[in-house]
């Protein structure tokens, strides 16, 4: 059966609903059903038409409620009322604060109606007269894991399993009651009847799974509701003011119990239409005292966001490293060849600077070189006019002394020598002859020397002939001829072997 909620946001808010996406299950002694809440806001209900009795079941109208309520999101929230759910009673001894956990394994032990390992879940209830209470809520470890296991095959999380006793819990704060007032509440589900003692403030006293129902057998359902009713006056030491009836058949069957009951009895004003469970199951996801869930289970999904994002920020990471590194392996490779460019470009750097350094050494020599040689070197004129002198100079005569004094706008030179030695055999050529011979070379060549006329005129031309034209230098060896040229240094000066030239270059 499906059903069509037209409820928007703010009304489910100011029914107390959860903001998200969930889907609230009611799986009450085989009748199923199912509602979408979207973003807060109620959407599509819908119920399986067949009984559901196991885990298997369990799964096929889970998978059909998603389909049918177009169901989004992930999460769900159950409400469960089953023959293998069952609640107990148990004194809680004073001084067990602190092994609390372990004295109500022991007594899960000892109360289950069932054999094989419990899951369970306890809740404190009102003092006792002589000590304090729990409520046990247990159920064998195989339905919770077929349950848990049927939401996973969905592709859902169940992350509140939760009994029906805390539906009639929740529906205590709809009632006119005052804090401190002690009330019963009992609603039918198929063949049994839950019946919750609670105070006003919602703290529980008791709570019982009846067999039967008033549709069945008003009786004996009676029976039973005041049999608790004085349970708890005994063990609590407290008065029952009244009692309420919560389904959907209340009204109609207030009027033939209410006989039956030593309490007044009231039809409950908390909506008992036939999703109203479901509802509750969405309510009570915002956290229920009774939630068989474990922590664990509960925040596996945020655990799995955290894996989550923790591979993916990992994946990241270690992409950004590998990209990080394969970009610094290439930096690394271009460093490297650009460092080999680099030395060979320093070695041949420094060759070529080896080369300029003996190149600027070689240099460096040389210009010392030419700086002493220009430091020496003569005045160009007097250079000039010995390389005139000596091209002009006849060969059988001998320049012994070349000087140069400068004038006014001219140069006055001297020019002064002897006859080349020769030996005694031979005859000494005309060496006036020669002077004037030379000194006409001088003033035809390139040097234009104008000698004094005197010195001309006293050149005689009536000298001895001249010797002949094998004497002189090349007169006999180098050998003889060094010879002659010793003694004639070593002979005295005679007038008639020299000659002094005296003339002007301008």
């Amino acid at each position: 059966m499906l059903k069509l909620n037209s409820q928007s946001a703010s009304a489910a808010q100011a029914q107390k609903l959860p903001p998200g996406t969930l889907l609230g299950v009611s799986w009450l002694n085989g009748r199923f059903s199912a509602i979408a809440l979207h973003k807060g806001a109620l959407g599509i209900a819908w119920t399986n038409p067949s009984p559901v009795s196991t885990p298997a079941e369990f799964l096929v109208a889970l998978r059909e409620a998603v389909k049918r309520t177009a169901f989004q999101g992930t999460n769900v929230s159950l409400v469960l009322l089953h023959p293998q759910f069952h609640q107990h009673w148990v004194d809680v001894p004073t001084g067990k604060a602190g092994s609390l956990s372990k004295y109500l394994q022991r007594q899960v032990q000892q109360h289950k109606p069932f054999s094989g390992a419990a899951t369970w879940a306890f809740q404190l209830t009102v003092p006792t007269k002589a000590s304090g209470g729990a409520l046990l809520h247990l159920m064998p470890t195989e339905l919770y894991e077929g349950i848990v296991e049927a939401c996973n095959d969905a592709g859902l999380h169940l992350g509140t399993l939760t009994p029906g006793s805390e539906v009639l819990r929740s529906q205590l704060r709809q009632l006119p009651l005052r804090d401190d007032e002690i009330t019963l509440v009992a609603a039918a589900h198929g063949e049994t009847t839950t019946v919750l003692v609670a105070r006003g403030d919602t703290m529980p006293l008791l709570v019982r799974t009846l067999p039967g129902s008033w549709s069945q057998d008003a009786g004996r359902v009676a029976v039973d509701l005041n049999r608790t009713l004085l349970f708890a006056q005994q063990q609590y030491g407290v008065v029952v003011s009244n009692a309420w009836l919560a389904d959907a058949e209340a009204a109609e069957r207030v009027p033939g119990l209410a006989g039956f009951l030593e309490v007044p009895l009231k039809a409950s004003l908390a909506p008992a239409g036939e999703f109203s469970w479901a509802e509750e199951a969405l309510r009570l996801s915002v956290g229920p005292q009774v939630n068989l869930i474990s922590r664990e289970h509960r925040e596996a999904p945020a655990r799995r966001t955290v894996m989550r994002f923790s591979t993916y920020s990992a994946i990241g990471l270690l992409s950004t490293a590998c990209g990080l590194t394969a970009l610094v392996q290439y930096h690394h490779r271009e460093e490297k060849r650009a460092i080999g460019r680099l030395t060979s470009l320093e070695q041949e750097l420094q060759g070529r600077h080896r080369s300029l350094q003996e190149f600027f050494v070689e240099a460096e020599r040389k210009s010392s070189f030419l700086s002493a040689a220009q430091a020496d070197q003569p005045d160009p004129v007097p250079t000039w006019v010995l390389g005139g002198v000596t091209e002009a100079l006849p060969r059988d005569l001998v320049l012994t002394n070349l000087t140069l004094l400068a004038e006014t706008n001219q140069w006055r030179v001297t020019l002064s020598g002897a006859l080349q030695p020769v030996s005694d055999a031979m005859p000494a050529p005309d060496v006036n002859r020669l002077a004037r011979e030379f000194a006409l070379r001088l003033n035809e060549g390139p040097l234009g020397l104008t000698f004094d006329p005197l010195t001309l005129r006293d050149l005689s031309t009536n000298a001895p002939a001249a010797a002949d034209a094998k004497g002189g230098v090349e007169s006999g060896s180098l050998n003889a001829w060094a010879s002659r040229l010793r003694e004639f240094a070593n002979l005295p000066p005679s007038r008639s072997r020299e000659y002094l030239l005296q003339g002007v270059l301008r």
